[in-house]
């Protein structure tokens, strides 16, 4: 049985990625804060043996160290999909709380490298395995979410680069999910400033021109048996053509 982790999976697209991952016969490792919630979520496949849920913060070095230690000390890592992210900060840049302004960035981009970094040195025991890193838009009065999201790309171009010149045959991708419908999108369609500075967002979330959280999964699933060293380093969005990837645009 493969093995895998989703980081961010007690709710949303995380959700939708876990059960698809399960249904297609993986033991899927389940990551978030939030315990309950994912217990909630997975009751039938945790009951099936699918699923086992951690509450661990991505922040946290040493504590995402240990759960690799304890979870792929002696079974291989598969895949990793790095879904956890945050989007809180809204405002023009010299308005923004400098807490939320830095939170966005540390989960996106630290919390990212904490999970990277551990992935990869368990993959390398074995020379193989897929991660997949979540992308995401540039909005306007969202400059940390931007920052953080040109940040994932760039790291994952960059990670690609040097498992190539190591030789390695673990690959990495992107993820584009598009404008998804969830709880962090709608956070900002309710907020009184999201017409100001996020109004697409806001206009389309009002017309349901969103995507479905399990319509990245799907994607995913499509594109699992597509993944591999030479097409490691590139990106898919759910309408990438099956089988085929796109380059990751310069951020």
């Amino acid at each position: 049985m493969p093995n895998a982790i989703v980081t961010g999976a007690s709710r949303g697209i995380g959700v939708s990625l876990t059960k698809a991952l399960a249904r297609e016969g993986f033991q899927v490792e389940a990551i978030s804060r939030d315990l309950q919630s994912m217990q909630a979520a997975y009751a039938d496949e945790i009951a099936r043996g699918a699923v086992n849920c951690t509450s661990l913060d991505i922040l946290d070095e040493r504590a995402v160290e240990r759960f690799f230690t304890t979870h792929f000390s002696s079974r291989s890592l598969d895949l990793v999909f790095n879904n956890a992210g945050r989007f809180v900060s809204l405002s023009p840049l010299w308005e923004a709380d400098s807490a939320d302004w830095w939170s966005d960035i540390d989960v996106n981009v630290r919390g990212t490298f904490h999970m990277l970094r551990a992935a990869v040195r368990t993959m390398m025991r074995e020379d193989r395995g897929i991660i997949i890193n979540m992308g995401g838009g540039r909005p306007t009065g969202a400059s940390a979410y931007a920052i953080s999201k040109a940040g994932v790309a760039e790291m994952t171009r960059a990670l690609n680069l040097e498992l190539r010149q190591v030789g390695s045959n673990i690959s990495v991708f992107l993820a584009d999910p598009g404008l998804v419908d969830t709880a962090m999108t709608r956070r900002h369609f309710v907020n009184p400033i999201g017409p100001t500075w996020v109004p697409e967002l806001v206009d389309r979330v009002g017309r349901g021109d969103t995507r479905a959280p399990t319509e990245i999964a799907e994607k995913l699933i499509a594109q699992l048996p597509h993944m591999n060293v030479a097409a490691s380093g590139q990106m898919f969005t759910p309408d990438t053509r099956t089988g085929s990837f796109s380059p990751i645009p310069p951020q």
